[in-house]
């Protein structure tokens, strides 16, 4: 089921284009938003568990690829769950400690050790609406792409300033929670 429908595109931008063909532009840039290697974001809505793997006995907050709250995203009815090694922590000992940020408690201070290797969490996330306005800024680059990076016609120019694929990546990427300068553990072996 696709998030953006055409009339959500028709409301923005004229695009000529008949209903079922931009349902497939549409049902393409959502495709690409949940599944590009490089950017993509995973299932765009509904509730997911994602696993860290971690050292045993390793003291770091857990990152989660998509923002939540502390209700696991599902308003005071969901549940933000975290299992450790197979144990399912009690909400007395972890915390969110940002929207995509988890703390192991140990004895109610932050960064206790994790009992890994494996740490799975469940959760959803809580930014549909920034998702559906970047799937609407998606299908806008696209109708609207040309294949010049210059133009000109009558008096006027045009020079695009970042190729399409780029302007794209951007837009994933602004989705991601942890953005800004980071760098990843790598394990050894």
């Amino acid at each position: 089921m696709s998030l953006i429908a055409p009339d959500d595109v028709e409301a923005l931008m004229a695009t000529g284009i008949a209903p079922a063909a931009l349902q497939k532009v549409i049902d393409r840039e959502e495709d690409w938003l949940a599944n590009d290697p490089r950017v993509g974001i995973g299932q765009l809505v509904g509730e997911r568990t994602q696993t860290v793997w971690v050292q045993i006995l390793e003291r770091r907050d857990l990152l989660i690829q998509r923002p939540t709250d502390e209700h696991g995203g599902a308003g005071s009815g969901g549940s933000l769950v975290v299992v450790d090694n197979g144990v399912e922590l009690t909400s007395d000992e972890f915390a969110l400690v940002g929207p995509a940020r988890i703390t192991h408690l140990w004895a109610g201070f932050p960064n206790g050790p994790w009992n890994g290797p494996k740490v799975e969490i469940t959760y959803t996330p809580t930014d549909q609406v920034r998702v559906e306005e970047t799937i609407l800024e998606l299908v806008r680059l696209r109708l609207s792409a040309s294949p010049y990076n210059q133009e000109a016609s009558e008096g006027h120019s045009y020079t695009r300033p970042k190729d399409l694929q780029a302007m794209r990546e951007d837009l994933a990427r602004s989705l991601h929670p942890h953005r800004g300068p980071m760098s990843t553990r790598l394990g050894h072996g």
